[in-house]
């Protein structure tokens, strides 16, 4: 599914990026949502779309359930939102995961480790930025209190470095 810019209407995509009609996605829950700040014509491949299909098939390649949702970069408008480039929401719930620009299977392995190593800090957390070479940095959420916050050991998370409220976890 690909959502456009109103934010009511999703539209059902093929495999190659072709939005072709509008669906209901209360009927679909099971199917992937894909959002963008651009609102695409039925009818019309877009390179962005079918690479964020492939991108959800490389999620799962590397041992992590598929997405709830992945955003595609936004190409104009706010600068923030385009430094943050590809992002995702971890299945049932789960943080945001950001890839940055070009979504490398480095990226997804450092998941993959951090979701192995660290399943409760990551499902604590509210955004996982991965664009930092061998580094994981974790956002916590800020109503989380000191006792339901995960403990970290370092010991399990190899070369990552997870940063929780702003201070160092591991070295």
């Amino acid at each position: 599914m690909l959502q456009g810019t109103d934010g009511d209407v999703w539209r059902g995509v093929e495999a190659d990026g072709t939005p072709f009609a509008e669906i209901d996605a209360a009927l679909h829950p099971e199917l992937l949502r894909l959002t963008s700040a651009v609102h695409y014509a039925n009818g019309d491949p877009q390179p962005n779309v079918s690479e964020a299909i492939a991108l959800s098939h490389r999620i799962v390649s590397h041992g992590i359930p598929t997405p709830s949702s992945i955003a595609l970069p936004a190409e104009a408008g706010d600068a923030s939102l385009q430094a943050l480039g590809w992002r995702f929401t971890l299945a049932e719930g789960g943080p945001e995961v950001v890839l940055g620009r070009e979504p490398r299977s480095d990226h997804l392995a450092r998941l993959a480790e951090l979701l192995a190593a660290q399943p409760a800090a990551v499902r604590a957390a509210e955004r996982i930025d991965l664009r930092f070479r061998d580094r994981a940095i974790l956002s916590a959420i800020e109503t989380m209190t000191a006792e339901d916050e995960p403990a970290l050991d370092e010991s399990d998370a190899g070369t990552l470095t997870a940063r929780l409220r702003g201070g160092q976890a591991s070295g």
